[in-house]
């Protein structure tokens, strides 16, 4: 398995540095071409952070699993991410209404600058 005396293995602790240096990677890389804004990716990269630090250090997972009262640091890791998730998801909805309310007013200003071009036509 992967732990030993509650401590993980040098391998898994590996392969999280080297997860999150090539996520760090991609998303920079992705934000660089332009397809992201740095706005919407700044949370993904403190996460990525957090990961790392978590993965080099494995002391504070279970710091934390003890501190929220979880039997294993999993669950509290999967807890926090989840309650994350939940806040992204919520922020993003906010965002979607925002975007369809501006879409809706470009909408309306288009129908009004096409009708006052046809009726100066006429």
């Amino acid at each position: 398995m992967f732990l030993i005396n509650g401590i993980i293995k040098f391998q898994l602790q590996l392969i999280l540095i080297i997860g999150c240096i090539f996520t760090y990677w991609y998303i920079i890389r992705k934000v660089r071409k332009s397809n992201v804004r740095i706005d919407d990716i700044i949370v993904w990269i403190i996460g990525i952070c957090i990961f790392f630090i978590c993965s080099i250090f494995p002391q504070i997972p279970y710091a934390i699993s003890n501190l929220l009262g979880f039997e294993s640091p999993a669950n509290s890791i999967f807890f926090i991410v989840i309650f994350f998730m939940f806040i992204m998801i919520f922020l993003l909805t906010i965002r979607v209404s925002q975007l369809q309310e501006k879409i809706k007013e470009l909408t309306h200003q288009i129908a009004l600058v096409d009708k006052d071009q046809t009726d100066s036509k006429e």
